[in-house]
């Protein structure tokens, strides 16, 4: 999967996200188009095992 280059135009945003460990270091830094957003989110589910199937259900008016 390949992401757009990353460029100052109008019409599209650009989005800075830090992915922090839980003592706060850091462990990613991304910068990628908002068209991006999707293909990115798509991968780090796929990274950090993240599946919304495995849900604790007392949240499930969270989701609703």
């Amino acid at each position: 999967m390949t992401f757009k280059k990353v460029k100052d135009s109008k019409g599209d945003q650009i989005v800075i996200i830090k992915v922090l460990d839980q003592d706060r270091s850091i462990l990613e830094n991304w910068t990628i188009m908002m068209s991006d957003l999707y293909k990115w989110v798509s991968i780090m589910k796929s990274k950090y095992g993240i599946n919304r199937k495995d849900k604790d259900k007392d949240l499930d008016w969270i989701y609703n």
